[in-house]
Order: structure tokens, then C-alpha cells, then sequence
């Protein structure tokens, strides 16, 4: 699909995003309740699908486009006028109030309060049949949950014209809270991971070096964030105090040259992370909200244009901001330092949304620091790399301390079989079978899954086991219970009527098992049978699937859940589920 106006192409689309809009525009003009979104990461084209979304619109009426930031509703106004030339495009928020427009982008705070949107939708029809409204585009989409101000202007508009279209796109359909977009929002049309965006060469590669600190982030205190719990800014800053000098010291080598933005919590800790990483050498400012406008875009200049090799920021970097250098041969965003630990995957995915855009010069992949507490990164609640990209990696490469890792490196690990830390180019540890503590952390599962290819898999022990498995065109994700004796299966039932993202199916899945009462000590991931030593009947069925399998088992003496989890993927492997 491609953007014409007068026969001109203005800005073709990419092969998924052209699927991305024929697949949400399907629905949006289809039957039932019209209320869906779509998630692209940052840097794949949310508002060049958008923009095809609301052309496609405008052959029936007008549409609104919802943005919660002056910055976002400015960026897609503009972007809007670029990609529909000859369509008016207006904008509706604090002193401007250009309602009658084919496009209005507005502010949901404006909307949501006062009288402004009695004001818009009484614009509505005053022409003809054309300037009635038909859809409403609503960008960073996550923020909607039942009860706000979205849901305000949502109801108004349906009561309004009862078959509008309410289109959200998010590069973050995910919250620490219990609000969840989806009780607005219900139907996902369209998903693509970051990860598939880098195999797709759409985005840049990330390479991982956590920073361990001797610091205890389970014993901070939380407090909401945009709705979301998250670790209280203060609370880090504070316990992060007394090694500034220790990040500093560990970063800046891994730093090289590399332009580079940190996360701070505080100003103050920004302030005090730029004046060290001036001390040793490196070009350093710290930009944050409150900050004189006009001081922060002279930084924010310094930055692009090479003069700056590091921007220490509060909470300003994240959501609508862009990194584009402005002189040739400057080099792009390659490296951030996540010196504010969070437990938002949204959160973290903004943050990370920044450096994984395909960049000049250099530097081809985007180097991620995460500060690290001294917990378990895999039992922790802090979200850092491989949790975010829901990478199945095992306990040896959480325990990594200062080497970086190529993620890219894990993408051609066979999940269904044991992981030697040797083929990271790391110290060679024992061979152990991955165990999947959290195939996709940001799904929250509490069942033991385990995956094949593209492909999730977990047993329910009681005759059944439920498959995953993606649907390549949408990336979305279709489930089926199968049921069993003795490893022959005689049933196979859908799990749902549509397909759904990962995380959403792994939670149907969740409730279905809790609302069949099969108890979580018997199916759930720490049940402690799992450790038990499997059987040499166990062993001996793996090793007919599996001779290597079977002979590290033997060797190393896999317990059952290892061996479960290896047997399924061996029968995956050869096609006995499928």
C-alpha cells in the first residue's frame, strides 16, 4: 500500500505496515464493536501506518487524532500535513481550537475537559454527508484505561456517531498496574516485537552490559507513575547516592565514543552524573522537565550535532522524542545507561525505544547499561534487557557481570535444547537445560512454558497441553488445548476465537487454568515436583527422541521439568502436535 495524493506517491509503506492497515482497517470498518489497536515498537512507523489508517478514513468522513503531549500532538500534526497533502489537518488544544479541519489532532486533556468536545462533535455533519466524524486515531494508547479521560471522549464519540472506528496504536501495550488499555481497547489487530523488527533489519541490533551495584532494589518503595506502580524516583536516587561515583567509574570505558543518553530519577542525580562523567573526561549536560525551554533545546542541539558526547536526562527522553543527528558523519544514538531502574516494561521500552533506530556511522547497534541491583535479575521485579525483549536465556547469562552481550547472538539459540554459555563467547559453565522461567516476562505467566521455534508450549498434567503458535502475517497468536494418553494425542480444540498477542493468550490461559481450580503447586512453574529427579523411563522416551538430550540428562541428572519441557519440544521438533 502507498500513500497517493494526485497520483504522487508521497511516502510508500513498508510490506508490514501495508499488513498492519489492511488487517486494523478490516476491523475498523467490519461488523461488532469497533474498538481495537495496533502495536509497532518505536522507530517502525506508528504514525506512517496512522497516516494510511486515516487516509482511508477520509473517504467516509473526518477523524480525530488523540495525543496526551503538546510535543507528540505538534510532531503528528506536522508529520500528518507531509503524508496527506491536500487534506486540512488542525489542531485542537490550549489556544488553538481549529475544529472544523478533515484531520483534528487533539489534546485528550483539552478534550476531556471544559467544552471543547461538545464543541467538536457539534461540528459535526454541519456541511455534508463527508465532514461527519467516522474515526478517532489514538496515539500512545496505553495511557487509555477505564475511567480517564479517553474513556470520556471514547463514550462521547460513540454516543455521538454509534459506528466510529477507535483506533489506538502503542509501542507499549503493557502497564505495571491492574488498568489495562484492553477494557477500552479489546481487540489487538496488528503486533510486531522488537526483537522481530530487528531481524527484519528495521531496527538496530542491542548489545547488553548490566552494571552490578551493591544495592537492594527490592526494598524500595513504590509509588504510581502514570497509573503504573513503579520504584518512588526519590527512594533511587537516594539509595543510588553513594554510587555514583562506582556507575561512572564501570560505564564510562564501555562508553568509548559512543553518543550516549542516561536515565536519572532526580534532577539532582542527573546533575551529579553529568559532573562526574566530566571529571573523567567525557562531554557531558543534563537536560530535565522544568528546565528553561530554551536551555534545553541549546543542549539537546550540543547533543546532535557532536559538540556533547552525553545527556543525562529526567523523564524528558522517553515518549515523542526522536534522535536525529544534524551534521553528516555524526554519529546516531548508540548508547543509554538505564541509571534508573524500573519495574514498567513500558517504561523500559520507551527508554530503550530511543537507541534502537537504525543509525549512521560507526556504531551499528545500541550499547544497553542497565544498573543492576545485587537480587536475582531473573526473580527481581526490575526490568532490564533480556526481560524487556523476553529473550529465554538461563540463569548463566543473568549472572554475566561485565561482559557485554550481543543479543542478536541469542536469537539463533534453539530454545528447546540446553544452552552452553561457551557459544556467547563467554566462560564455559556446565551444560544445564534452559528452564524458562518467563518465556515473555511482560505476560506475567505463572505456568512453566517452554518454547520451540515460535512455538510456546506447556503441559497442564492432567491429559491436556496447550500450544501457542504465531501467525506470521498479523504476529499474532493462536492457541489450542490438546488432549492425551500416554503421549498419543486424540483431541484438539481452539483455545480462543481469535488470535491474540503473546502476552494476552498466556493470561487467557492463566484464567482458564485458575477457572478449571487445577492448582498452582501442580501446574505452575515453581511447583516443587519440578525439581524432583526424572524417572529412566523419563530419560530413556527423551533419549529416543533426542540422543544428546538423553545423554545430558543422564549426565547431569535433569530433573522432571527439564526433561518434560525437552520431550515436548522433541515432538514438536518432529511435528507430532502439528
Amino acid at each position: 500500500m502507498q500513500l497517493i495524493e494526485n497520483g504522487t506517491i508521497t511516502r510508500p509503506l513498508r510490506p508490514y505496515q501495508s499488513d498492519c492497515v489492511e488487517l486494523t482497517l478490516a476491523a475498523a470498518l467490519g461488523p461488532g464493536l469497533r474498538r481495537m489497536y495496533y502495536h509497532l515498537p518505536t522507530g517502525t512507523g506508528k504514525t506512517r501506518v496512522a497516516a494510511a489508517l486515516i487516509q482511508e478514513l477520509l473517504k467516509y468522513g473526518r477523524v480525530i487524532f488523540l495525543a496526551h503531549r503538546k510535543e507528540l500532538i505538534t510532531q503528528a500534526a506536522a508529520s500528518l500535513r507531509q503524508d496527506l497533502p491536500g487534506w486540512q489537518i488542525g489542531t485542537v488544544m490550549a489556544g488553538e481550537n481549529q475544529i472544523h479541519a478533515d484531520v483534528v489532532v487533539a489534546s485528550v486533556q483539552t478534550l476531556a475537559s471544559g467544552d471543547r468536545l461538545e464543541q467538536l462533535l457539534a461540528s459535526d455533519g454541519k456541511l455534508d454527508a463527508k465532514s461527519r466524524f467516522v474515526g478517532m486515531l489514538i496515539d500512545e494508547c496505553h495511557h487509555a484505561v477505564p475511567g480517564s479521560g479517553y474513556d470520556r471522549i471514547m463514550t462521547a464519540l460513540t454516543a455521538h456517531t454509534k459506528r466510529a472506528a477507535i483506533i489506538g496504536c502503542t509501542a507499549t501495550p503493557y502497564r505495571a498496574d491492574k488498568a489495562v488499555m484492553q477494557g477500552l481497547l479489546p481487540t489487538c489487530t496488528f503486533s510486531r516485537t522488537i526483537k522481530a523488527m530487528q531481524i527484519a533489519g528495521v531496527l538496530a541490533p542491542v548489545t547488553w552490559s548490566p552494571v552490578h551495584v551493591g544495592v537492594d532494589f527490592s526494598h524500595l518503595k513504590s509509588s504510581s507513575r502514570g497509573g503504573e506502580s513503579d520504584y518512588a524516583e526519590e527512594d533511587i536516587a537516594r539509595v543510588l547516592q553513594p554510587r555514583l561515583e562506582e556507575i561512572v567509574e564501570k560505564t564510562a570505558p564501555l562508553l568509548g565514543n559512543r553518543p550516549t543518553v542516561v536515565f536519572a530519577a532526580t534532577v539532582a542525580q542527573a546533575k551529579d552524573l553529568a559532573s562526574l562523567y566530566r571529571e573523567v573526561g567525557l562531554r557531558a549536560l543534563s537536560i530535565w522537565g522544568e528546565m528553561a525551554v530554551q536551555d534545553r533545546r541549546q543542549a539537546l542541539t550540543l547533543w546532535k550535532q557532536g559538540n556533547v558526547q552525553i545527556v543525562v536526562n529526567v523523564g524528558i527522553l522517553t515518549e515523542g522524542f526522536d534522535y536525529q543527528p544534524e551534521l553528516p558523519n555524526t554519529e546516531g544514538l548508540a548508547a543509554m545507561v538505564i541509571a534508573r531502574p524500573t519495574k514498567s516494561p513500558g517504561l523500559y521500552l520507551q527508554m530503550l525505544g530511543r537507541g534502537t533506530r537504525p543509525k549512521p556511522g560507526e556504531y551499528q547497534d545500541c550499547l544497553v547499561i542497565d544498573i543492576a541491583g545485587n537480587a536475582n535479575l531473573i526473580e527481581s521485579k526490575q526490568i532490564v534487557l533480556p526481560k524487556a525483549l523476553g529473550e529465554p536465556v538461563s540463569e548463566e547469562i543473568y549472572g554475566i557481570l561485565e561482559n557485554p552481550v550481543l543479543l542478536d547472538d541469542l536469537r539463533n539459540v534453539d530454545c528447546s535444547r540446553d544452552l552452553d554459555v561457551d557459544d556467547l563467547g563467554v566462560v564455559a559453565k556446565e551444560k544445564r537445560p534452559i528452564i524458562l522461567r518467563n518465556t515473555d516476562p511482560l505476560s506475567r505467566s505463572w505456568l512453566a512454558w517452554g518454547k520451540s521455534n515460535d512455538t510456546y508450549y506447556t503441559d497442564l498434567m492432567q491429559g491436556s497441553m496447550v500450544l501457542l503458535a504465531l501467525e506470521e502475517r498479523s504476529g499474532l497468536y493462536t492457541g489450542r488445548v490438546l488432549t492425551r494418553q500416554n503421549w498419543v494425542f486424540t483431541g484438539d480444540q481452539p483455545l480462543t476465537d481469535n488470535a491474540l498477542p503473546l502476552h494476552e493468550l498466556m493470561q487467557h490461559v492463566n484464567l482458564l487454568v485458575a477457572a478449571h481450580g487445577v492448582p498452582k503447586q501442580v501446574v505452575g512453574k515453581d511447583a516443587g515436583w519440578r525439581q524432583q529427579l526424572a524417572s529412566e523411563k523419563a530419560i530413556s522416551y527423551l533419549a529416543r527422541l533426542d540422543p544428546d538430550a538423553g545423554t545430558q540428562a543422564r549426565r547431569h541428572a535433569w530433573n522432571k521439568h527439564a526433561v518434560g519441557m525437552a520431550i515436548t519440544a522433541g515432538l514438536l521438533r518432529e511435528g507430532k502436535y502439528l
